[in-house]
């Protein structure tokens, strides 16, 4: 009986078992290799963030460096002057010496943001380490 219910399958999409894990394994290959690959562009990223975030604390750094400079030369212009000899030279120094307090206090917290900056992004570094070798193992365990 030539009508079977059955229709016939195209000879050329007939595969094999092998032929199927073959595939399975190459499509998960590709799939864990393109994963890999961006976690590794993630990881530059990071590392590059890393950089520029100590380049800007450095410039503010110096910035704030010059400035408390500038200020204690200008102490120094007036230290010649005894306190209560002068009211306005007297409010003057105050002035410099509350400023020069505020930069050093700002120093100090750029340090502290830096320093808080670098560890969230040295954690996501690591976390993305983590991942990308962890993936490596697993792929290694499904494809070898």
């Amino acid at each position: 009986m030539p009508n079977s219910s059955k229709p016939r399958q195209d000879p050329s999409k007939i595969t094999t078992q092998g032929d199927l894990q073959t595939s399975v394994k190459d499509a998960v290959s590709l799939t864990f290799s393109a994963r890999i690959k961006l976690l590794n562009e993630a990881i530059k990223e990071v590392d590059q963030e890393m950089l520029v975030r100590e380049q800007i604390s450095r410039r503010i750094l110096r910035e704030i460096d010059s400035e408390i400079v500038a200020l204690e030369q200008q102490l120094k212009e007036i230290n010649h002057w005894q306190i209560g000899q002068n009211e306005s030279v007297d409010a003057r120094r105050l002035g410099l010496e509350r400023e020069i307090l505020a930069h050093k206090r700002e120093r100090r917290d750029e340090i502290v943001r830096r320093w808080q900056d670098l560890s969230a992004l040295v954690r996501r570094r690591r976390d993305l380490i983590m991942e990308r070798e962890e993936l490596k193992n697993l792929e290694k365990m499904l494809a070898p």
